[in-house]
């Protein structure tokens, strides 16, 4: 007696977290860093910039001026329209201060590297949940749920690669079975740098089948060296619902199937 799993997205049950992860790409090639760049935005990760201010986002007050021409100010790449060719923002600039700019605006893809500080270089930082994934696993005839976790990786180079990593990580899962909470909690400690993956597996009831809504928990600590040090606990929870069938005659490899990856904001 073999199992047949499928995962699929609980669009009803939204994901949660207390912050984001940060990985910084970099990417010196124009049309690469836009593809990149929207890349990141189709698998739901907005893109952080620093953009140059001083001729656009003018202050009264002298030295704070000076100050925001030095440090730049930074805007959230949301989304793109290719038609159009230009990027969606959400700038936190308050009017207050002076200017035109706050809120929700455009950026065309021919001022991205002219407004980047860097630019003729897309240097920007991803913000994404856990990066995530839930996989079936079937060893003999005993069914298990592993869950990878790590960074999100986009496309072209990674800054501080090395320097960024996990330290720990505490999931607990939590199910129903004969109408009782089942609950599962597992904790690694160690490193793991953008690129490296931490897996968990917890096996489950031979008696378990149909549709199963599977609650995950995650607690990491987020460290890094660089560009400044600190170190960070973070938490996430997300809902995916395991479809279990039980059948007999399958194979092996026949019942193994790829899950849908959990999507990440």
């Amino acid at each position: 007696m073999n199992s047949i799993f499928k995962l699929i997205t609980n669009q009803q049950i939204p994901e949660t977290a207390n912050a984001l992860v940060p990985v910084i790409g970099y990417e010196p090639w124009s049309l690469r860093a836009l593809e990149s760049i929207k890349s990141s935005i189709v698998n739901g990760v907005p893109t952080l910039i620093r953009v140059h201010s001083a001729a656009d986002y003018p202050i009264e007050n002298e030295e704070l001026s000076h100050r925001l021409d030095m440090e730049s100010h930074c805007v959230l790449i949301v989304g793109y329209n290719d038609d159009k060719e230009e990027f969606d923002i959400v700038d936190p600039w308050n009017p207050n201060w002076g200017g035109q700019h706050g809120g929700v605006g455009k950026l065309p893809y021919e001022s991205l590297h002219v407004a980047c500080v860097n630019c003729t270089a897309e240097k920007g930082t991803r913000l994404s949940l856990i990066s995530h994934k839930i996989r079936p696993v079937l060893i003999e005839e005993n069914a298990s749920l592993a869950v990878d976790l790590g960074f999100y990786e986009p496309l072209g180079y990674v800054i501080d690669r090395n320097n960024t990593k996990f330290e720990t990580f505490k999931v607990t899962i939590h199910y129903l079975f004969n109408g009782n909470e089942k609950q599962q909690s597992q904790s690694l400690s160690g490193e793991w740098k953008i690129g490296e993956k931490a897996i968990f597996t917890f096996p489950l009831e031979k008696e378990l089948s149909g549709d199963i809504d599977v609650r995950i928990e995650v607690l990491a600590t987020l460290s890094s060296d660089r560009p400044y040090q600190y170190r960070d606990n973070i938490c996430m929870d997300f809902t995916e619902t395991v479809k279990i069938n039980r059948s007999s005659g399958v194979s092996q490899k026949e019942s193994v199937i790829s899950s849908i990856n959990a999507s990440n904001y």
